[in-house]
C-alpha cells in the first residue's frame, strides 16, 4: 500500500468537507491533523500549496485553491487564477551576468553561511 501523498489528503479533505454539506469549506488544522494521522511527515505543511501544479486535478477543474485565514484555519476558494501568479519568460537580454564573490566562510562547511 502506498503512502498518500499531499494532493491525495488534500483531495480527501475536500471531499470530506463536500459530502458533510459545507457550504464555506472552512477547516481547521484539528482537521488536517486528523485526516493525515501519521501518514505524512509535516502534518502543517498539508495546506502550503506553492504551484498550482501540486494541487488534485479535482481541485484544479472546480477552481479551488487554499487561503489561510490564521490562527490554524483555512478555506478552499475559487479562483485560482488569482491565487497563483504564471510568470513570463524572462528574455535573454533581460539576463544581467552577476560575478560570484566567494565569502570568507566558504568551505568551512561547519554552517550554513
Amino acid at each position: 500500500m502506498r503512502k498518500p501523498t499531499k494532493k491525495d489528503l488534500l483531495l480527501q479533505i475536500y471531499q470530506g468537507l463536500k459530502a458533510q454539506g459545507s457550504s464555506s469549506l472552512v477547516f481547521d488544522n484539528k482537521l488536517v491533523k486528523q485526516e493525515t494521522g501519521g501518514s505524512f511527515g509535516n502534518q502543517f505543511d498539508l495546506t502550503k500549496v506553492d504551484s498550482s501544479s501540486r494541487l488534485p486535478a479535482e481541485l484544479i477543474r472546480e477552481d479551488l485553491f487554499i487561503i489561510h485565514l490564521g490562527k490554524g484555519v483555512h478555506r478552499f476558494v475559487r479562483g485560482v487564477a488569482n491565487g497563483y501568479h504564471k510568470f513570463e519568460p524572462i528574455e535573454v537580454e533581460e539576463v544581467v551576468a552577476w560575478p560570484y564573490t566567494p565569502h570568507t566562510l566558504n568551505g568551512l562547511d561547519t554552517s550554513e553561511a
